[in-house]
């Protein structure tokens, strides 16, 4: 038997899509985003994050602030404007070429820090398999031309 109640969930619950818009809200009021992970889907500005958990009052009365953190997926095609509410790492506005992760805290004061950000690295990974499958190209080219020449056994 427990001496305190204790409720929790266990691992993480799935992510949660949402629209890109110009408010994204992550931790709205109602609770409508369960999740800790949250995929933005779809091209857009997007300015804010919303306004955060709103907190609590403590047993003596005093408000306290409730902290949230989220990991967010970005589709490419969407722009984050850095303001006084959405805090960026690069401190100016963000446009997304590639899909992107950033992880963001609101400490329930309606401002969101970003806490990390990076491309997935999708679109250099197919920079580079386009440099291989070029230079692929070169070796087949050569090698057929020393086969005409007979240059090459195999």
């Amino acid at each position: 038997m427990s001496i305190l109640p204790w409720r929790c969930e266990h691992g993480e619950p799935p992510i949660v899509d949402v629209a890109c818009a110009r408010l994204v809200d992550l931790s709205p009021e109602g609770g409508g985003v369960k999740g800790n992970t949250v995929c933005i889907k779809g091209a857009g500005i997007i300015e804010s994050f919303g306004r955060g958990p709103s907190g609590s009052i403590d047993p003596h009365g005093r408000a306290c602030a409730v902290a949230v953190t989220k990991t967010v997926l970005f589709d490419a095609g969407i722009t984050l404007k850095h303001s006084e509410h959405l805090k960026l790492l690069s401190l100016r506005d963000r446009v997304l070429d590639q899909a992107a992760i950033g992880i963001y805290r609101c400490n329930g004061d309606g401002d969101w820090i970003e806490l990390h950000f990076t491309a997935t690295g999708e679109a250099e990974l197919g920079r580079r398999l386009e440099t291989v499958l070029r230079r692929l190209d070169e070796i087949d080219e050569r090698l057929k031309r020393l086969e005409r020449r007979g240059n090459v056994r195999h």
